[in-house]
């Protein structure tokens, strides 16, 4: 019936629009909310396709807002390469109520946290409890650590999957080496 085909024909001029705007390049002014965006807008943003585009909305869902920049390290697929690409196209307004400046700022350190843990003596669950570290991460540190008897020192962390130079130096303050 012609109902049935301009339902159809609205549902294709819809896919389109979408797709549309996921090919749109973002402004040069052009900042994204990753705590209110929707998947098509997240998509648009640098080194971020449909997949993470839901990761993204995904983890906001079950682990709350993103403050901080890094934050979005738990979303599967992001790591700080992705990260750095992001920085100047992120808006995080949540995070100037806490002295941020778009999320650049460091995360605060929990006031729990009196002592540096010890890289070469944490569990797992103690790493993912690290700023931009999650289980993949906190395991790939674990198996570094006994494939290789241990750090040297917090520079060998840069030979961990996934872990990078940013990643590196936000860490650098919560961690020591120890025998």
């Amino acid at each position: 019936t012609s109902q049935n085909v301009d339902s159809a024909l609205s549902v294709a001029e819809a896919i389109y629009a979408e797709e549309e705007r996921r090919r749109e390049p973002l402004a040069a002014s052009e900042r994204i909310d990753p705590n209110s965006a929707g998947e098509v807008e997240l998509d648009r943003l640098p080194g971020i396709g449909p997949a993470t585009a839901r990761a993204i909305v995904r983890s906001r869902q079950e682990g709350g807002p993103f403050l901080h920049l890094h934050d979005l390290e738990r979303v599967p697929g992001i790591g700080s390469t992705t990260i750095e690409r992001l920085a100047a196209h992120v808006a995080l307004p949540l995070a100037s109520g806490l002295g941020g400046e778009s999320g650049r700022s460091r995360r605060p350190e929990p006031k729990a946290r009196r002592s540096k843990l010890d890289v070469n003596r944490a569990t797992a669950r103690e790493l993912e409890a690290l700023p931009g570290i999650g289980p993949t991460r906190a395991e790939a540190i674990v198996r570094w650590r006994i494939e290789h008897g241990g750090f040297r020192n917090l520079s060998e962390l840069l030979e961990v999957r996934g872990i990078g130079s940013t990643t590196l130096e936000r860490l650098r303050p919560l961690l020591t080496v120890g025998p």
